[in-house]
């Protein structure tokens, strides 16, 4: 964790883009994003939490993952998660 601008920031955008590349959890790390607010992380890993939340809302009670699982495995296919990082 990091101060910036008086805040406490996750900073680890390099290991969230990662992993959210090599479809390892993606949806449990952006959840974790969710959980530990109001810290905040880097700017690339917000950014990749914003394009998983607008196609994988948050689990808030017991669901199937599996359509969200597609729906992020699809952006990952075109490549969203890769352009992030250019």
């Amino acid at each position: 964790m990091k101060e910036i601008d008086g805040q406490s920031v996750i900073v680890a955008d390099h290991e969230v883009m990662a992993c959210v590349e090599s479809r390892e959890r993606p949806q449990a790390l952006i959840q974790g994003i969710d959980l530990l607010a109001p810290l905040r992380t880097g700017a690339e890993a917000q950014k990749a939490h914003d394009v998983v939340r607008k196609v994988s809302p948050a689990v808030e009670a017991d669901r199937s993952l599996a359509p969200d699982i597609e729906a992020v495995a699809r952006l990952i296919d075109k490549g969203c998660f890769s352009a992030i990082l250019r």
